[in-house]
């Protein structure tokens, strides 16, 4: 079971800085909408099916991005590093997850969540 982030500050620091062009107001914002959490090694961060939560941020480790193939053979799409999105094909489009985020080792994420504040950002 994923545990909450206990340095959410140095994580939200190190996300916010691909939002380098926010104004105050707006990186506030971000700010309140965003959750930290640890995953192990093995634990999924989505599936498929599943309706993304938000802008989802690989702050630390490494996650494997896949989908399951013929004979439950895992099909990798990509590999992600930090500091990097994932799943975010599915919040943009407004559907439900078609691929799995699995941890390969222990990681650390950050959600942004409601992303209406991104549309007076941008």
């Amino acid at each position: 079971m994923p545990s909450p982030c206990i340095d959410i500050e140095s994580t939200f620091e190190s996300i916010a800085s691909l939002f380098h062009n926010l104004r105050p107001r707006e990186r506030n914002l971000m700010r309140k909408n965003f959750t930290c959490t640890k995953y192990s090694k093995g634990e999924y961060i989505f599936r498929d099916g599943d309706t993304p939560a938000g802008l989802v941020c690989l702050a630390k480790g490494k996650v494997k991005v896949f989908k399951e193939g013929v004979g439950g053979r895992d099909q990798i799409v990509r590999m992600a590093k930090p500091v990097g999105f994932i799943g975010y094909r599915a919040l943009f489009a407004d559907e439900h997850h078609i691929q799995n985020a699995q941890a390969l080792e222990d990681c650390v994420v950050g959600v942004i969540e409601g992303c209406g504040w991104l549309s007076v950002a941008l």
